[in-house]
This record gives C-alpha cells, structure tokens and sequence, in this order.
C-alpha cells in the first residue's frame, strides 16, 4: 500500500506540473495575441494602388471604384472582390486616401458600414472619414447623417482636426448632426480654432440661435467679457436675432473691443450701415438714459481707425473657409 505521505506528495507532484502547463499555456496565449495585433497593425497600414501586383491589384482598383460611386453597393458584391483578393487597406493613387475615406465622401453608406465591420482603420482614417461626412451633409443631410452617426459609433473623434469638424457642422446648420456631436460625452465645447474662436462663437456668426441655446445650457455660464466680445461679433456679422439674445443676457453696447470707429458694437454696426441693429441699440440706449444708466453714443462721422487696426481686425473676423478640403478634390 502507498503510505499517505507518499501519495500527498504525488498529489502534490501532479498539481505543480498542472500549475506549470497552465503557465505555459498563458505564455502561449501571449504570444500568439502579440503575433496577432502585430500582423493587424501590419496589415491596416495603407498599401497605394499603385504597390499592389497582380489579382489583388486587379480586384482592389475595382473596390476602390466602388467607393467613387455615389450608388449603394451591395454587400454581396463587395465580399466577392473581398474573396477574390482585393486590399481592404488600398489608398488611392493621388491623394493616398483609404476607402474609407472615399466611401464617406461619396455618400457611400452601405460601404461605409461595410468596412467598418470587415477592417480596422486607425484613428486619423476615422476622423478624416467622420470630417468629408460633415462636408457632405450640406448637400444630403440625411446621407451624410447617418454616415457621421456610424463613424462616431465606430470611435471617431468629434474633436478632430483640433474641433474643426465640429465647427463645420455648426457653420452648415446642420441640428441633426449637430444633436449627435453634443450627445457625445468627450466633446470639447470650449475648444479654440487658431483666432481663438470657440463653437459658441461660430454660433454667433452663422445666426445659430438654436445651437447657442443649447451649448450655454452646456457651458452653464459666460463671464460679462465674452458676452461683450459676442456682441461685437453678432453685430459685425449682423446677425440680429443673436444681438438680441446677447443683450437679453447682459452684453453691453459700450464696451470697447477695439479703439476707433469699430470699437464696440454699436460702433461697428453703425460703421458697417446696419440699421436694423443700429436701431436696436439705439432703443436700448435711449432705455438706459431714462433709468440713468448712460454711456457714451457713438457718432456716425466719427474719424476712421488706423490701418493697422482695420488689417488686424480684417485678419481676426474674416469669414474663413470651413474646411481642410472639398468634396470635388476627394472624389478626383
């Protein structure tokens, strides 16, 4: 008979090897998820057109096409050049753009959702991808919406392009689009462009009242400064539903942004002929003096400012262009 102590220590024996095979084995998994993600990050690196031989060539091209139509391909179609050999990470020839991206500028959608389940594109694909949807929609909304949506579901970032994107959507009036930014719990609203101009600022200059409602709800409060620095906008721009909300606010008609004949918001509209806000502020200062609240009422004749600040006020609210690219240098 085996003594106890005997057969302790074969049990103990047998647990220690399990115990090791075990360890080998999670060595392995290891292993063979490093080999994994590796081979994953080599193969979702974009390939040119142009680098590719043979059948794969051949049946890239063709899905490349397929992402330059503005028809709904078909599903069962794709898989078949798929099976056939064709590249998921092809990039087109002139602007090295992923299908992706050329899937979304074309209004593609079926595609679109397409690769995003066959393939994984990196971030920038992504957001690049989520940005030409943007620029779409003011052409075909619900299109382009519903692109956007799936992007955004799919991890691209609505601060891309240093919110850029965000901003387009806010300039293109689009509320759909614009709802599907805000519901996003990384949105930043109080990300700058390179003039230091905020969303609630591109509100103001496109006469987004609806949207500028909804991110001070968002944004809680606003300093007495930048509800003066909106106003100016909102008169330069001549936006007079947004002058009005400003004023409802507390924005003052006196405060002066700049010095000389544009320097505050009655300034400038008077400057640029806007009668209807000149109007507006005129009533208003006419209401202060009677509760004897009085500051300074600008002169339609009052001396022009120097050349130096009309270029620097040129510079800081020139209407710029919205996007990085368009549509029709894309699609090429």
């Amino acid at each position: 008979m085996v003594s106890l102590d005997r057969c302790f220590t074969m049990r103990q024996h047998i647990f220690l090897k399990k115990k090791d095979i075990m360890k080998q084995l999670y060595l392995i998994l290891v292993i063979v998820t490093h080999i994994c993600f590796t081979a994953t990050a080599m193969s979702n690196k974009l390939v040119p057109i142009e680098e590719q031989t043979g059948t794969q060539k051949k049946y890239s091209k063709l899905l490349l096409k397929e992402t330059k139509t503005y028809k709904l391909s078909k599903k069962k179609h794709l898989d078949e050049l798929l099976t056939q050999g064709a590249n998921l990470y092809t990039a087109s020839k002139k602007y090295r753009l992923s299908l992706l991206v050329h899937a979304s500028t074309s209004g593609n959608v079926t595609m679109v959702t397409w690769l995003l389940n066959k393939a994984l594109f990196d971030q920038s694909n992504k957001n690049e991808a989520l940005y030409c949807a943007v620029l779409g929609s003011a052409a075909e909304e619900t299109l382009y919406n519903g692109i956007a949506k799936a992007l955004i579901q799919a991890g691209a970032d609505v601060n891309a392009h240093n919110g850029l994107t965000f901003r387009t959507v806010i300039a293109e009036g689009n509320k759909k689009l614009f709802d599907i930014f805000v519901s996003q719990p990384t949105l930043d609203i109080n990300c700058k462009d390179s003039e230091d101009q905020t969303p609630l600022d591109y509100t103001v200059k496109y006469g987004q009242l609806t949207m500028f409602n909804i991110l001070l709800r968002i944004k809680g409060s606003i300093g007495q400064r930048e509800k003066d620095t909106l106003l100016y906008n909102a008169a330069f721009y001549n936006q007079k539903y947004m002058v009005k909300k400003l004023l409802s606010l507390g924005a003052s008609i006196y405060s002066d942004y700049f010095s000389g004949a544009e320097g505050n918001a009655w300034k400038v509209a008077i400057a640029r002929n806007y009668n209807d806000i000149v109007h507006i502020f005129s009533m208003i200062h006419q209401r202060n003096i009677a509760n004897n609240k009085i500051g300074k009422q600008p002169l339609r004749d009052e001396k022009k400012k120097s050349s130096s600040e009309t270029e620097l006020k040129k510079t800081f609210f020139s209407p710029q262009p919205v996007g990085i690219m368009t549509l029709g240098n894309i699609i090429k």
